[in-house]
């Protein structure tokens, strides 16, 4: 058998996600690079554009209630978070017409999305504050990938993420070494808040 080498995994792990932040970032405010299913979330900027009505269009954050202003209507307001683009440009469309305009035609079209934030402390080589697109889950693998790797006096067996849900804190142990040495094992996603904490080995 193989040896497996850690750092060579945990490259390819950081080369994984530079390629992906340089795709997202190639492909930002075009719809093509936007996968159709990608649900519209709080703290996403989507454009909208209502053709031949000036008001119906700009560039808006959607809001902690999933919602983007709109003059037109009477709550001032149109929900989206949940949606995708298309299907929150037709049920705009069909909340426009008749009482509003005639044939509206909508697009909406995603620009950038909402981030999440997590911190990397403890055994690595660049401790810190990280961000990520809230877009794409983001494993445990991949967010010590960010932070520089492991040092070397890393306990890979022993990975503290600490989270606030709900209002109550949470603890998780995570056993890294495990996830490397089985890519068959089901990974460990980050969440926005999440400190992650690596811890030394005992000698």
């Amino acid at each position: 058998m193989i040896p497996i080498n850690h750092r060579t995994l945990f490259a390819a792990a950081l080369v994984s996600l530079v390629f992906s932040l340089t795709s997202w970032g190639q492909g930002r405010g075009n719809a093509a690079a936007v996968s159709p299913d990608y649900k519209i979330s709080p703290g996403d900027i989507i454009m909208l554009n209502t053709l031949d009505d000036p008001q119906g269009k700009g560039s808006f954050r959607v809001s902690q209630e999933g919602r983007i202003p709109h003059a037109y209507l009477e709550a001032g307001s149109f929900k989206v978070a949940g949606l995708t683009a298309n299907q929150a440009a037709r049920a705009l469309e069909n909340t426009l017409r008749g009482d509003y305009l005639v044939n509206p035609r909508v697009t909406i079209t995603v620009l950038s999305y909402a981030k999440i934030t997590f911190s990397v402390l403890g055994a690595v080589n660049n401790a810190g504050p990280y961000e990520a697109n809230a877009n794409k889950k983001l494993t445990i693998v991949h967010a010590i990938a960010r932070a520089g790797d492991f040092n070397d006096v890393a306990n890979r067996k022993k990975v503290i993420v600490r989270r606030i849900k709900s209002g109550k804190k949470r603890s998780f142990t995570v056993n890294v070494k495990a996830l490397l040495d089985n890519p068959n094992l089901p990974p460990f996603f980050i969440q926005d808040g999440d400190t992650i904490e690596v811890k030394e080995r005992l000698f």
